[in-house]
């Protein structure tokens, strides 16, 4: 658990998505870093359940006009779908950026109005330096930080296949041959 959840509203996210957008946000600190987030919404009880099931790294998105453009979202997304994430629907978004607080912005919530609009959707916030994060959602016509959610563990073959690839892709690019120049000057 992290924070304090509201009681009429839970947020569940994935343990496998958490730990790909720790990593993720950690990337390129010194631009956005943005994802869509899949998975699915629940009722019951007056109360809603968020499960965050898998989150997929979005690329060509600009800050134009007091919000952020998803220029090329559908043909990734239509791609993604179909290689990683089966039967879950886009429930919201995610930004890392660092130097800024996890607060609401005014290009945040034109972004969330403009793409991610209704109670059931959600947008994800790290600010990479410090660690902070934080969900955001609307209540209402009210666009607010949420006070808690929960961090949970279920077998989800397709993200840690996901993860799996991008640390392969990851090791891949940071592995260069290195001479050992102490050994040869030892001999």
């Amino acid at each position: 658990q992290i924070g304090e959840p509201r009681e009429y509203k839970k947020i569940f996210l994935e343990d496998y998505v958490h730990t790909f957008l720790n990593q993720y946000s950690q990337e390129k600190v010194h631009s956005a870093q943005i994802a869509i987030l899949f998975g699915n919404v629940q009722y019951s009880g007056g109360k809603r359940y968020f499960y965050v099931k898998s989150a997929m790294p979005v690329e060509n998105v600009s800050e134009k006009q007091g919000k952020y453009v998803f220029t090329e979202i559908v043909q990734p997304i239509s791609g993604i779908l179909h290689n990683h994430v089966l039967f879950a629907a886009i429930i919201g978004w995610f930004l890392a950026k660092q130097g800024f607080s996890v607060e609401k912005t005014n290009v945040i919530e034109e972004t969330q109005r403009t793409y991610f609009s209704g109670a059931d959707k959600l947008f994800f916030m790290i600010e990479p330096f410090e660690g902070e994060n934080g969900f955001f959602c609307f209540d209402g016509n009210r666009f607010a930080k949420q006070t808690g959610y929960y961090i949970y563990y279920e077998k989800n073959k397709p993200m840690h296949e996901f993860l799996l690839e991008k640390n392969l892709e990851y090791q891949k690019n940071e592995k260069k041959e290195v001479p050992d120049v102490a050994v040869a000057n030892f001999r």
